[in-house]
């Protein structure tokens, strides 16, 4: 895992797929959260509090404390893969369809082929100048 130095990691899988964690210490105990649901969740509680008295307003660590995003995260959130992400545009790509590509920037085109899933050749096919 790779941090940033605030809490929040990088975790790598053995595999290469790659997700963010949170890593917060709630009364002393370390916890891991994904940070997508805590941005969904605290862009709930911030538009729910909006217009409030300041002194009913809930402090920001009680909040997490008390785990206040999942109220408002969906159960089944789907996590992407950034792996099947980059096979699916390499897919695309090998297709050879320009008008399927126009989407593709060169930059992510870059990637497929640093991961070896594309040759440079594929994607002037698909008329991605890289």
């Amino acid at each position: 895992m790779y941090g940033d130095g605030e809490g929040l990691w990088l975790r790598v899988a053995a595999s290469g797929s790659k997700s963010w964690v949170l890593r917060v210490a709630v009364h002393g105990k370390r916890r891991e959260y994904d940070p997508a649901a805590i941005l969904v969740g605290a862009r709930s509680y911030a538009s729910e509090q909006r217009g409030n008295d300041p002194n009913f307003v809930k402090y920001s660590q009680n909040w997490l404390r008390e785990e206040g995003w999942k109220k408002d995260t969906p159960a089944n959130a789907v996590t992407t893969d950034p792996q099947k992400i980059l096979e699916a545009r390499a897919a695309n790509i090998a297709e050879g369809k320009p008008y399927i590509c126009r989407s593709i920037s060169a930059r992510a085109a870059g990637e497929c082929i640093s991961a070896g899933l594309i040759t440079i050749e594929q994607c002037r096919v698909a008329e991605i100048n890289i």
